[in-house]
């Protein structure tokens, strides 16, 4: 088993264009913004 290689974190701008790459719809970018905000 390999060991996972480190990943730098995502900026909240960078999180918000990978959840739309995942193709998940996105009604209100400020709303997922102010989520992820309080998460991290």
């Amino acid at each position: 088993m390999c060991k996972k290689e480190y990943q730098l974190p995502l900026d909240i701008d960078d999180q918000v264009e990978n959840l739309k790459d995942l193709g998940i719809i996105i009604s209100d970018e400020n709303d997922v913004r102010d989520f992820l905000n309080d998460v991290m």
